[in-house]
């Protein structure tokens, strides 16, 4: 018998897969309803009736829109993936991708809630390796075990040191790998774990009220995923204070090597 994670992957699979190969019938086996998807348009609930005519449009204005999935992650009631979306021309050439990350919590195996969002079509899609099914990070059991243990304790010292609550910045030095990857909205980057010590010495002297936090967090294996926000009190003109988000992480001996974020617009909020 499957357990709770995998029925959960694979209602998620359906959905990806099957759904948007022209099954709507198997919407209602998909989602749970009301149905309520948090976006870069704000939060909406859907009744059976109006996901069907949602998603029916969607697939209208745009019949030849793949999913590729790049990874997934579960653990309990929570599913989240990194994913490429490809709009093909008349040809069959590609003609469109982009990056997107979502989370989704289920019921009964079932989607009934998701928070996502996709990076900017001139981004482009995610850089890197997508991983096969037998390599997504699919928890077995609710406890963690050692090494997510591990793995958490490197992403919440991590988030003091971003959110200011603390300011033994040499610690960076334990928490990064050397030559960690970031996807954002600025495509692929590869700081150096002194770069970004000076960036949050600097942020922490020039706005030390500086605030933030995980809303949401599922963690499994070598990879985790959370709904971000934070805030910063003084900005200079034009930019908002408030920045929310989603973020993927995989680590690496115990260390961020590498993350995926995309950002709500200014003073959004999930």
């Amino acid at each position: 018998m499957p357990s709770e994670e995998e029925r959960n992957v694979q209602a998620v699979r359906r959905w990806c897969e099957d759904v948007f190969a022209g099954d709507l019938d198997l919407l209602d086996e998909v989602f749970s309803y009301p149905f309520v998807l948090h976006s870069a348009r704000g939060a909406r609930s859907y009744d059976a009736r109006e996901r069907r005519e949602a998603v029916a449009a969607a697939m209208q204005n745009t019949p030849v829109l793949r999913w590729e999935m790049n990874d997934v992650l579960a653990r309990g009631d929570r599913v989240a993936w990194r994913l490429t979306a490809t709009r093909l021309g008349e040809d069959g050439e590609r003609e469109r991708r982009s990056g997107w990350l979502e989370i989704h919590r289920m019921v009964d195996g079932k989607i009934a809630e998701t928070w996502g969002l996709a990076r900017a079509v001139e981004v482009g899609p995610w850089e890197g390796v997508s991983y096969a099914p037998e390599q997504w990070a699919i928890a077995s059991e609710s406890s963690l075990t050692s090494e997510e243990q591990a793995n958490l304790k490197t992403l919440n010292h991590w988030a003091d040191l971003n959110q200011n609550r603390r300011d033994d910045f040499e610690a960076l030095d334990e928490l990064l790998m050397s030559g960690y990857r970031v996807h954002d909205e600025r495509g692929l980057r590869e700081p150096t774990v002194e770069a970004r010590r000076t960036f949050l010495v600097s942020l922490k002297a020039n706005d030390p009220t500086f605030t933030g936090g995980y809303d949401d967090l599922v963690i499994a294996g070598d990879r985790a995923c959370a709904q971000f926000h934070y805030d910063l009190p003084q900005t200079p003109p034009g930019t908002g204070t408030r920045q929310s988000g989603l973020i993927w992480f995989r680590f690496a001996d115990h260390r961020i090597a590498e993350m995926w974020q995309i950002n709500l617009p200014d003073d959004a909020d999930w």
